[in-house]
């Protein structure tokens, strides 16, 4: 409901003939170039789990790894709620016995993503602004808090492991000696991470850190094909505030809703006018959109192969 009322706001303050215009205007092969970067996007996604699986003794190969997540991209994007794409993932990986150890490497990854994002979302404001408006040692200060987390729950994970453990031993009922269990199993996993050397989790931080610039640079391509004066700086931290409004619950198929009213707001703020605003962000919507759609035409054709 509140998407369809901020979609519905969006039309009304901007007719939909304006943004027609402003999108019919753009640069083709600049627009198409961004949606390509969702391949090597993609691949650098399934990478960082992919690593993380293997800590939790997950054996999969990786291009076939790749291959799955760019077939159920599609359903990732245009069902109201990414449930079902990450469902399939985890099924993949957990290989039957392992639904703990890889919700783990699922989880962590997203983790990392969104740290990433506000860790760059930071960056790209605090490059941007004086810094009399925000002191650089609260960016400092982010990052201490981010590792203050990471050690507290790899410290605990042990402790909650043997918990849960004991609370299946002590169920009588079926189903809750079963969660009691996979929870054990799933805190006992995290403890994997911890043993983590400092170079692999450094590698998988910039290999995340990779996977959000290409986004930015998508943003940018996009702005170029619209004409749009911003900097890689200022799409940077825009990037980040969309990323993170796309993650809301309450956002429909492929996040549209409130990400566009972000982006529309954002751009105002900058001059940038309505319509163009507005034909910006529906241009963002439409880069996954036309990705998703080149996966799923991948997955048929993959599957038409197969027989």
């Amino acid at each position: 409901m509140l998407a369809g009322g901020l979609l519905a706001a969006f039309f009304i303050c901007i007719p939909i003939g304006e943004i027609y215009r402003a999108v019919h205007s753009a640069n083709l092969i600049l627009f198409g170039m961004a949606v390509l970067l969702g391949v090597p996007g993609m691949f650098l996604s399934t990478l960082s789990t992919w690593l993380l699986a293997c800590r939790q003794g997950i054996t999969m190969p990786l291009w076939e790894f790749f291959l799955f997540n760019m077939a159920i991209r599609f359903y990732s994007f245009f069902f109201p709620t990414s449930a079902i794409s990450t469902a399939m993932r985890w099924h993949k990986l957990s290989a039957g016995s392992k639904k703990a150890e890889a919700l783990s490497a699922i989880a962590f990854t997203r983790a990392m993503s969104i740290f990433i994002a506000l860790f760059l979302g930071m960056f790209w404001v605090l490059s941007g602004i004086e810094q009399e408006v925000i002191d650089p040692l609260v960016f400092v200060l982010f990052i201490l808090l981010f590792l203050a987390g990471w050690l507290a729950v790899t410290r605990l994970s042990p402790s909650l492991a043997r918990a849960f453990h004991r609370l299946s031993a002590a169920f009588d009922n079926r189903w809750m000696k079963r969660i009691a269990s996979f929870a054990g199993r799933l805190f006992a996993s995290v403890e994997a991470y911890a043993q983590m050397s400092l170079p692999a989790l450094a590698g998988i931080g910039l290999i995340n850190l990779a996977n959000e610039l290409l986004g930015v640079v998508s943003y940018v391509l996009i702005a170029w094909a619209m004409d749009i004066p911003l900097s890689f700086v200022n799409l940077g931290w825009l990037r980040s505030i969309a990323f993170l409004a796309a993650l809301a619950p309450f956002t429909l198929a492929g996040g549209v809703g409130l990400r566009e009213v972000t982006v529309l707001v954002i751009l105002s703020t900058f001059g940038v006018e309505p319509d163009v605003a507005a034909g910006y962000s529906f241009l963002i919507y439409a880069r996954g959109a036309v990705f998703a759609l080149l996966c799923g035409a991948f997955e048929l054709g993959l599957a038409l192969k197969s027989r």
